[in-house]
């Protein structure tokens, strides 16, 4: 073999060596990860959930509660960032956990428990964390501007973004009924509702008249409506029927 084949082979050789080390530490931090991450969802569920839990609250909607918290706080940071409140290197350190676990909780969390409307809640949080992403992109190309008052463009950029995201979400998914699952059946039901993106409603019990005759554990259909401007979000009415199935 010539010098240049033995060097050759030996860097090979070296290389290989360099990447199974580095595949072998990955899979470690790999491991590492995942045990972390059951170490604390179990502390969760175990220590933090049952807080909620007793306050009637169950867990479907104390992970929307979860994402709430964590993109409003992405938001809220953004907002004192985009007004000088607050400098570039203090925002991408306060911000990224709370964006990243944003992110987490949708195609973790959501994914895993809204399963049928995941694409709607998706498309929810994920458009409104990226009005975040838009207005800090126009904060760094144009910081203000010389009408009316310094911010009005990043004001404006905001509400047609709030606007549009709304209108066009009602247009792909909203619906005007939700589904509620019986926990107290005879003359007057006791029924639990969810949260429901798509319907516009919050977690709540309410009462209705059994016109179905359904029974304890039964998922019912219920028509929801409108508040005024849907600043209050909607309202379940009235009983559809039982969901089959």
């Amino acid at each position: 073999m010539s010098f240049l084949e033995d060097l050759g082979d030996s860097t090979i050789k070296i290389l290989q060596q360099i990447l199974f080390h580095l595949l072998g530490l990955m899979i470690k931090i790999a491991k590492i990860g995942r045990d972390l991450k059951d170490r604390l969802e179990k502390i969760e569920k175990e220590k933090i959930f049952p807080t909620f839990e007793k306050k009637n609250i169950e867990f479907k909607d104390y992970i929307i509660l979860k994402l709430q918290i964590s993109s409003l706080l992405f938001l809220l940071l953004s907002v004192i960032y985009i007004f000088n409140f607050l400098g570039q290197r203090k925002f991408l350190l306060l911000a990224i956990a709370p964006g990243l676990y944003s992110v987490y909780l949708i195609f973790y969390s959501i994914k895993e428990h809204f399963e049928k409307d995941f694409k709607a809640y998706r498309d929810f949080f994920l458009a409104y964390l990226g009005i975040a992403v838009i207005l800090i992109i126009i904060k760094k190309i144009k910081p203000v501007v010389n009408y009316i008052f310094p911010y009005f463009h990043l004001i404006l950029a905001s509400l047609i973004g709030v606007v549009t995201i709304s209108a066009l979400f009602k247009k792909r998914y909203g619906r005007n009924f939700t589904i509620g699952r019986v926990i107290e059946a005879g003359s007057l039901l006791k029924i639990r509702v969810n949260y429901d993106i798509c319907a516009s409603i919050k977690p709540s019990i309410q009462s209705f008249e059994n016109t179905v005759k359904a029974k304890e554990g039964d998922l019912v259909k219920l028509r929801v409506e409108k508040s005024f401007l849907n600043l209050r979000g909607s309202m379940a009415t009235e009983i559809i029927g039982v969901v089959d199935g």
